[in-house]
């Protein structure tokens, strides 16, 4: 159905007449049909699920949509707990030098 003729010709219609055609699709990984979509796009911005979806999940994925010839714009992660990695600190920060000479040179 997403690589039909049909939608071939509704977004060769449609893209003249939109900046982005924005196509949400099931995961890589569930459907062959999405990679195969991956080559009537011009771009493919891969979604990921942070804390949930596994690295290598992750690569295999990408290394799928490159082998059908998808072109990666690039990587969102969805879902990500902003307050868990943010920090603050105030003062004058400490900077630790490494020692150059050792202690049996000093003597």
């Amino acid at each position: 159905l997403i690589t039909s003729e049909r939608m071939r010709h509704l977004l060769a219609a449609l893209e003249p007449e939109y900046d982005s055609i924005i196509l949400d699709t099931p995961p890589v990984l569930v459907g062959a049909e999405v990679l195969a979509l991956s080559r009537l796009v011009s771009k493919v911005v891969f979604v990921v699920r942070w804390g949930h979806t596994r690295r290598e999940a992750v690569l295999e994925a990408i290394k799928q949509i490159l082998e059908a010839q998808g072109d990666i714009a690039g990587v969102v992660l969805s879902r990500v707990v902003a307050k868990q990695y943010s920090q603050y600190a105030y003062g004058t920060p400490i900077y630790d030098y490494p020692r150059t000479t050792t202690m049996a040179r000093i003597a």
